[in-house]
């Protein structure tokens, strides 16, 4: 029994040590606030943006049309929809049964 206990309890340690780090320094936490700041400098940089109501342009006609298209024949594929064949032992008959899901 004194094992089991002592083998819960590191366990038990060993969780409660991955929540005792503190804040996150990850990707996420040096990120945060970051696509505030910039919408706050392109304000800055050209208040009146909001007077210019001509679409965005940067695509070329022939990259735009054929990332829409390959895009598009992802959807046309149909997915393999797989096929499970039991197969009993001789000693219960020669029957195969395939299931479809």
């Amino acid at each position: 029994m004194r094992p089991f206990l002592i083998i819960v309890g590191l366990m038990v340690i060993g969780t409660l040590s991955g929540c005792s780090t503190g804040a996150y320094n990850g990707v996420v936490a040096e990120e945060w606030g970051t696509a505030y700041k910039l919408s706050v400098a392109n304000q800055i940089l050209n208040p009146d943006a909001e007077k210019n109501l001509k679409p965005v342009t940067g695509m070329e006609h022939k990259a735009a049309e054929n990332t829409i298209t390959k895009y598009e024949k992802e959807f046309e594929r149909t997915p393999q929809v797989p096929t499970y064949n039991l197969n009993l032992p001789s000693a219960l008959g020669t029957a195969t049964s395939g299931t479809r899901y």
